[in-house]
Protein backbone atom coordinates (compact mmCIF):
# COMPACT_ATOMS: atom_id res chain seq x y z
CA UNK A 1 0.00 0.00 0.00
CA UNK A 2 2.76 2.11 0.48
CA UNK A 3 4.77 1.95 -2.75
CA UNK A 4 1.22 2.71 -4.22
CA UNK A 5 1.29 5.54 -2.14
CA UNK A 6 4.89 6.82 -2.85
CA UNK A 7 4.26 5.83 -6.53
CA UNK A 8 0.68 8.08 -6.93
CA UNK A 9 2.53 11.31 -4.86
CA UNK A 10 5.71 11.42 -7.29
CA UNK A 11 3.50 10.88 -10.08
CA UNK A 12 2.35 14.24 -9.04
CA UNK A 13 5.46 15.99 -8.76
CA UNK A 14 6.93 17.61 -12.08
CA UNK A 15 10.12 17.11 -13.09
CA UNK A 16 12.16 20.05 -12.36
CA UNK A 17 10.13 20.87 -9.21
CA UNK A 18 11.92 21.47 -6.20
CA UNK A 19 10.29 19.06 -3.20
CA UNK A 20 10.49 18.76 0.85
CA UNK A 21 9.91 15.22 2.06
CA UNK A 22 8.70 14.84 5.73
CA UNK A 23 9.44 12.00 7.52
CA UNK A 24 8.01 8.87 8.08
CA UNK A 25 7.53 5.41 6.34
CA UNK A 26 5.20 6.51 3.66
CA UNK A 27 7.48 9.45 3.06
CA UNK A 28 10.10 7.16 2.64
CA UNK A 29 8.36 5.15 -0.62
CA UNK A 30 7.33 8.56 -2.11
CA UNK A 31 11.35 8.76 -2.50
CA UNK A 32 11.82 5.28 -4.30
CA UNK A 33 8.90 6.68 -6.60
CA UNK A 34 11.20 10.07 -6.60
CA UNK A 35 14.77 8.01 -7.65
CA UNK A 36 13.89 7.99 -11.81
CA UNK A 37 12.44 11.85 -11.95
CA UNK A 38 15.12 14.56 -12.39
CA UNK A 39 13.92 17.49 -10.02
CA UNK A 40 15.93 20.64 -9.10
CA UNK A 41 16.46 19.41 -5.19
CA UNK A 42 14.63 17.60 -2.74
CA UNK A 43 14.87 19.34 1.60
CA UNK A 44 14.30 16.42 3.75
CA UNK A 45 14.38 16.25 7.47
CA UNK A 46 14.09 12.42 7.28
CA UNK A 47 17.59 10.42 7.81
CA UNK A 48 15.53 7.21 5.87
CA UNK A 49 14.26 9.38 2.67
CA UNK A 50 18.14 11.24 2.55
CA UNK A 51 19.55 7.65 1.93
CA UNK A 52 17.35 6.73 -0.48
CA UNK A 53 17.55 9.81 -2.72
CA UNK A 54 21.37 9.40 -2.25
CA UNK A 55 20.76 6.85 -5.14
CA UNK A 56 19.19 9.61 -7.83
CA UNK A 57 20.85 10.73 -10.45
CA UNK A 58 20.20 14.43 -11.43
CA UNK A 59 18.73 15.36 -8.34
CA UNK A 60 20.51 17.17 -5.34
CA UNK A 61 18.87 15.93 -1.81
CA UNK A 62 19.54 18.01 1.17
CA UNK A 63 18.96 17.34 4.47
CA UNK A 64 17.90 19.46 7.43
CA UNK A 65 20.58 19.60 10.33
CA UNK A 66 18.84 19.24 13.91
CA UNK A 67 18.57 16.72 16.50
CA UNK A 68 17.74 12.70 16.23
CA UNK A 69 14.08 12.41 17.07
CA UNK A 70 12.36 8.50 17.42
CA UNK A 71 12.92 5.38 15.54
CA UNK A 72 12.16 7.07 11.99
CA UNK A 73 15.22 8.86 12.02
CA UNK A 74 13.97 12.33 11.83
CA UNK A 75 15.68 15.56 12.57
CA UNK A 76 13.70 18.21 14.76
CA UNK A 77 14.91 21.65 16.47
CA UNK A 78 15.89 24.93 15.60
CA UNK A 79 18.65 23.66 13.16
CA UNK A 80 15.59 21.84 10.88
CA UNK A 81 13.35 25.00 10.93
CA UNK A 82 15.64 27.06 10.18
CA UNK A 83 16.75 25.84 6.83
CA UNK A 84 13.46 25.41 6.14
CA UNK A 85 12.11 28.61 6.74
CA UNK A 86 15.02 29.75 4.08
CA UNK A 87 13.73 27.78 1.25
CA UNK A 88 10.65 28.23 -1.34
CA UNK A 89 10.05 24.65 -2.87
CA UNK A 90 7.73 23.74 -5.38
CA UNK A 91 5.72 21.32 -3.51
CA UNK A 92 6.02 20.02 0.22
CA UNK A 93 4.94 16.46 0.85
CA UNK A 94 3.35 15.97 4.21
CA UNK A 95 2.87 12.67 6.34
CA UNK A 96 0.36 12.83 9.73
CA UNK A 97 -0.84 10.43 12.07
CA UNK A 98 -4.54 10.88 12.00
CA UNK A 99 -7.17 13.46 11.36
CA UNK A 100 -9.32 16.08 12.80
CA UNK A 101 -12.98 15.64 12.32
CA UNK A 102 -12.06 18.89 10.29
CA UNK A 103 -10.07 16.94 8.03
CA UNK A 104 -6.91 19.01 8.88
CA UNK A 105 -4.22 16.53 9.01
CA UNK A 106 -3.14 15.68 13.06
CA UNK A 107 0.14 14.31 14.95
CA UNK A 108 1.26 13.95 18.17
CA UNK A 109 5.05 15.10 18.78
CA UNK A 110 5.34 18.85 18.62
CA UNK A 111 8.94 18.97 17.49
CA UNK A 112 7.94 17.11 14.32
CA UNK A 113 4.83 19.22 13.52
CA UNK A 114 6.83 22.66 14.44
CA UNK A 115 9.33 21.45 10.99
CA UNK A 116 5.97 20.05 9.20
CA UNK A 117 4.63 23.56 9.47
CA UNK A 118 8.04 25.28 8.49
CA UNK A 119 7.81 22.99 5.45
CA UNK A 120 3.70 23.93 4.86
CA UNK A 121 4.74 27.50 5.41
CA UNK A 122 7.01 27.78 2.76
CA UNK A 123 6.13 25.61 -0.15
CA UNK A 124 3.68 26.68 -2.85
CA UNK A 125 1.98 23.52 -3.14
CA UNK A 126 1.62 21.23 -0.50
CA UNK A 127 0.27 17.45 -0.94
CA UNK A 128 -0.57 15.24 2.48
CA UNK A 129 0.32 11.49 2.30
CA UNK A 130 -1.59 8.88 4.58
CA UNK A 131 -2.56 5.36 4.24
CA UNK A 132 -6.14 3.78 5.15
CA UNK A 133 -4.64 3.34 8.77
CA UNK A 134 -4.87 6.92 10.00
CA UNK A 135 -8.65 7.15 9.04
CA UNK A 136 -9.76 6.31 12.44
CA UNK A 137 -7.03 8.36 14.22
CA UNK A 138 -7.03 11.62 15.89
CA UNK A 139 -3.77 12.80 17.09
CA UNK A 140 -3.63 15.83 19.14
CA UNK A 141 -2.07 18.57 17.29
CA UNK A 142 -3.22 19.96 14.08
CA UNK A 143 -0.45 20.27 11.22
CA UNK A 144 -2.64 23.08 9.16
CA UNK A 145 -6.14 23.51 7.59
CA UNK A 146 -7.00 20.58 4.65
CA UNK A 147 -7.43 23.53 2.75
CA UNK A 148 -3.68 23.88 2.60
CA UNK A 149 -3.13 20.73 1.13
CA UNK A 150 -4.31 20.16 -2.90
CA UNK A 151 -4.33 16.75 -2.50
CA UNK A 152 -4.73 13.86 -0.05
CA UNK A 153 -2.54 10.29 -1.65
CA UNK A 154 -4.09 7.32 0.44
CA UNK A 155 -4.73 3.53 -0.47
CA UNK A 156 -8.30 3.68 -0.41
CA UNK A 157 -11.10 5.88 0.15
CA UNK A 158 -11.57 7.60 3.35
CA UNK A 159 -14.84 7.23 5.69
CA UNK A 160 -17.60 9.50 4.29
CA UNK A 161 -17.41 12.31 6.90
CA UNK A 162 -13.57 12.98 6.33
CA UNK A 163 -14.23 12.45 2.64
CA UNK A 164 -16.47 15.19 2.89
CA UNK A 165 -14.39 17.37 5.29
CA UNK A 166 -11.86 17.39 2.52
CA UNK A 167 -13.77 17.99 -0.40
CA UNK A 168 -15.32 21.12 1.22
CA UNK A 169 -11.87 22.55 1.83
CA UNK A 170 -10.86 22.03 -1.91
CA UNK A 171 -8.31 18.06 -1.39
CA UNK A 172 -8.65 16.24 -3.72
CA UNK A 173 -8.35 12.62 -3.46
CA UNK A 174 -5.59 10.76 -4.77
CA UNK A 175 -5.72 6.64 -4.74
CA UNK A 176 -2.35 5.19 -5.14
Amino acid sequence: AKARIGAAAAALIPDGASVYLDVGTTAEAVAEGLLPRRLTAVYTNSMGAATILAEAQGTETYLTGGQVRGADGSLVGSAATAMLVAMAVDIAVIGCSGFAPDGAPTDFDPQKVAVKQAALAHARKAVLVADAAKFGRHAVLRIGPPARFAALVTDSAPPPALARALAAAGTAIVLG
